[in-house]
């Protein structure tokens, strides 16, 4: 399989590195290198992209940073939050993310 790194960096997660550009990584590696967590995040982010595989759906939202602190507070998209979440500590929408995520760790 074909897996694109659009990052300027060498990026490496259960076993693989990829080098910046194309790399052909053998199926059954690639299916466990796909499934990882960050990896994922990577593609929803266009840093890398898996050919042969249909794109990443997009999050709700063109931007999933761009939510209201409204949306924040009753969100129950824990991936989106977590996302938010790590941004700039300073900014009311990281704050209310953080805040958001503790109230759903809760329950």
């Amino acid at each position: 399989m074909q897996i694109m790194n659009n990052m300027a960096r060498i990026y490496g997660a259960e076993g693989v590195e990829l080098m910046p550009g194309p790399n052909t990584v053998p199926d059954e590696i690639a299916k466990k290198f796909l499934a990882n967590k960050g990896v994922k995040h990577r593609i929803a982010t266009g840093k890398i992209v898996a050919q042969g595989q249909p794109e990443a759906p997009k999050m709700p939202g063109a931007d999933p940073t761009q939510m209201t602190v409204e949306e924040i507070e009753t969100s129950e998209d824990r991936d989106r939050l977590t996302m938010m979440a790590s941004g700039d500590g300073r900014k009311p929408e990281v704050k209310a993310a953080k805040a958001r995520l503790e109230e759903l760790d809760k329950d």
